[in-house]
C-alpha cells in the first residue's frame, strides 16, 4: 500500500494512506480544508486557515497540481506533496493581502520621500558648487567672470 506525505511550510509532515485519501486533487484539497489542523499553519501566520479550496496550493515534483488524479502522480519518484496557502486577498478577517498592500504602499512612499530628499540635497550641493566656481572664476587675474 502506498502513501502520500503532505509537507507544510512549517515543516509539519502528514502521511496519508492512498487508500484513505480522495482520488483526485480537488477532492484532496476539499479533504484538507475540512480536516485542517493548527499543526498545518505557517509559523508566520499561526491563525491562518484556508477559507476555500482555491487557497490551497499543492505541488508535486515542482508542478502545481490542479485537476490530476492521485494515480497520475509519479509517487514512485517522490511521495511528497508540498502544501502552501495562497493569500486570501478578499477576506475581511484575514488581512494578509491588505497588509501586504499597505506595506508596499508605505515602502513606496518612504522610498519616494528619500529620493526627493536626496534630489534636494544634490540640487543644493550642485548650486553650492556653481557658486564656488563663480567666486573662484571672478577672482581670475584677467578680471573676467565665467557664468555656468
Amino acid at each position: 500500500m502506498s502513501t502520500i506525505t503532505l509537507l507544510f511550510l512549517n515543516t509539519h509532515r502528514e502521511t496519508l494512506q492512498t487508500s484513505k485519501i480522495p482520488s483526485n486533487i480537488p477532492l484532496l484539497k476539499k479533504y484538507l480544508l475540512e480536516n485542517w489542523s493548527n499543526d498545518f499553519n505557517n509559523l508566520e501566520n499561526p491563525n491562518e486557515k484556508p477559507l476555500n479550496i482555491n487557497q490551497i496550493r499543492l505541488i508535486h515534483l515542482g508542478k502545481q497540481l490542479e485537476n490530476e488524479s492521485i494515480n497520475q502522480l509519479n509517487l514512485q519518484t517522490s511521495d511528497i506533496i508540498h502544501v502552501t496557502l495562497k493569500p486570501n486577498l478578499n477576506n475581511g478577517n484575514n488581512n494578509t493581502g491588505t497588509s501586504i498592500l499597505k506595506k508596499t504602499t508605505s515602502n513606496i512612499t518612504k522610498n519616494s520621500n528619500r529620493l526627493e530628499r536626496s534630489n534636494q540635497s544634490n540640487n543644493q550641493s550642485s548650486n553650492n558648487n556653481r557658486m564656488e566656481n563663480l567666486e573662484s572664476n571672478s577672482n581670475d587675474k584677467n578680471g573676467c567672470c565665467i557664468i555656468v
